[in-house]
């Protein structure tokens, strides 16, 4: 595996014990998150990255969970594994809520370049430590 990715498990793994298990020591996620990650980097691909940002920072968009927990996972995985190598305005970005996030990526372009190849990392990583949650049905 490649150590671009593996940089990011530990901080995936308490961003997805915080944001998605909702802090408890349970370790049960719902099974709706793990496709939401899994469309996360073809859907980034295919759309394109801040049409991507767009779909999961939505906050009403009717799906079974709220996709935009996924933008916050991904914010705190590489806030907290590679944000003293970040720039002042994307640091600002990665701390906000997930409508906050894309509102500022949208805004400045060197924010989508800067962020790109990060998120994508992130999200392989955070694809690999939800296996080792137990998914629940809702």
């Amino acid at each position: 595996m490649k150590k671009r990715i593996e940089k990011y498990f530990s901080k995936a793994i308490d961003a997805i014990k915080e944001v998605l298990a909702d802090g408890s020591t349970s370790k049960e996620i719902p099974r709706e998150y793990q496709g939401y990650i899994a469309a996360f980097g073809s859907s980034v691909l295919q759309m394109g990255f801040l049409p991507t940002l767009a779909v999961y920072a939505d906050q009403d968009s009717g799906s079974a969970e709220h996709r935009h927990k996924i933008l916050l996972v991904l914010a705190k995985t590489i806030h907290g594994t590679i944000g003293n190598q970040l720039s002042n305005d994307v640091k600002g970005a990665l701390t906000g809520t997930a409508e906050h996030f894309f509102a500022a990526v949208a805004q400045k372009d060197s924010l989508q370049h800067e962020l790109k190849d990060p998120l994508l990392d992130a999200a392989v990583a955070v694809k690999l430590c939800l296996r080792t949650f137990k998914l629940t049905k809702p």
